[in-house]
């Protein structure tokens, strides 16, 4: 087992916890901006925003942002991650459809889950 890649892979999901923990952070402070009868509101809307933001992002913005194509957009990979992929391969092994993110050595939805 490689441990550099479950080590990387660790980090990676505690980041992006913290990133979570972010929006949780957000959340209490909308909720003391208002008025005590309002805060089941704004947590609920924080939570529909994230959760409606995170599958737009999986269904088109990851391909636009990382799939293979030209330096502007990505042309490859859209529609909830599909396509080849062999993640923890860096460099010039790596033969998936995302080689923006050759150099992370990560599995896909590591990656998926940090951004």
């Amino acid at each position: 087992m490689d441990y550099k890649v479950m080590l990387d892979t660790i980090w990676v999901m505690v980041a992006s916890m913290l990133v979570f923990f972010m929006n949780l952070g957000f959340a209490m402070v909308e909720s003391g901006f208002n008025r005590s009868k309002n805060t089941v509101n704004i947590l609920s809307k924080n939570f529909i925003v994230f959760a409606v933001s995170t599958l737009g992002y999986l269904i088109l913005g990851w391909g636009l942002m990382f799939g293979d194509g030209n330096a502007f957009v990505g042309l490859k990979g859209w529609f909830f991650l599909n396509g080849l992929d062999n993640s923890p391969a860096v460099g010039q092994s790596y033969l998936g459809v995302y080689s923006a993110l050759s150099w992370a050595s990560v599995p896909l939805l590591a990656k998926f889950f940090f951004n």
